[in-house]
């Protein structure tokens, strides 16, 4: 074990927070402030990052290169990490809380095949984890740091794309923004465009900004599912509805997620 010290993310800090509607979950949260905060009295925008314990440094740091040309605002990033120690604390925990229905690992196998039954020991957290965001997370991050409520952003990438997606239909009043990346929104037959059609049938306006990416090299179901939500929200034609859509060509599920999270943030944060 070196003795030397680690690096760190500079102008960062790690809280916890423990949720009384996630049971047994104490989330870390990680927070990027920007770089004038300790100096003003302003208040900004905040972009919260799903799956933080693998993203947050790389969403930083790119924010941080687009800072430099002024090609975003200055924003607060605020990153929600699984507390966990391990690889398999992280896939369970976000399994369970990213995916909106439970299915056993008999259902996800026959469903999805034996590689996501691997990858998703528990799910149908997804309801749980949308209340602890909205009663506990927001709250707490509103009242800890000078962010906006009138601008929140989410992000999320494959089964977190698919909890921003669940999001955008289910409880649209907390977000006004959200990057749905290469997400896996084919889970359990489809099931959250069942929400996305609830969702029409009361509701002609969805007011908020929209970025949707998938990798060229994602396979037909990735692409499929990507071109699926996409004409869904194009064919709704929702008042107030802004839609940036992206395929990369050559890159895969792997290769494009940084790619698509600075993409993201140029569409959804440039003026």
């Amino acid at each position: 074990m070196s003795t030397y010290p680690l690096v760190s993310i500079r102008d960062t800090e790690v809280r916890g927070l423990k949720s009384q509607i996630v049971e047994g979950m104490e989330y870390r949260i990680y927070v990027a402030l920007p770089e004038d905060y300790s100096s003003s009295a302003d208040r900004y925008p905040a972009l919260y990052l799903l799956d933080a314990w693998a993203w947050f440094g790389t969403v930083v740091e790119a924010y941080r290169m687009l800072r430099l040309t002024n090609l975003v605002p200055r924003l607060v990033l605020i990153g929600i990490s699984h507390a966990g120690k391990s690889i398999q604390d992280w896939v369970f925990c976000r399994a369970r809380d990213f995916t909106p229905t439970r299915l056993s690992t008999d259902e996800v196998t026959a469903k999805h095949g034996a590689f996501f039954a691997s990858i998703t020991p528990v799910s149908g957290g997804a309801p749980q984890f949308l209340r602890f965001i909205g009663d506990e997370l927001l709250p707490f991050a509103e009242s800890e740091y000078r962010v906006l409520p009138s601008d929140r952003g989410l992000f999320g990438y494959s089964y977190g794309g698919l909890f921003v997606t669940y999001a955008l239909f289910n409880a649209p009043q907390f977000f006004q923004r959200y990057f749905i990346g290469s997400a896996a929104n084919w889970w359990d037959d489809y099931v959250v465009f069942a929400d996305e059609a609830r969702y029409a049938a009361d509701h002609a306006a969805l007011p908020a900004r929209v970025y949707a990416s998938i990798g060229g090299q994602e396979g037909d179901l990735g692409i499929q599912t990507w071109k699926r939500l996409r004409d869904a929200l194009e064919g709704r034609n929702y008042d107030g509805l802004q839609l940036t859509t992206a395929l990369f060509d050559g890159e895969d599920h792997f290769s494009c997620d940084a790619l698509a999270h600075t993409h993201a943030m140029q569409a959804l944060y440039r003026e």
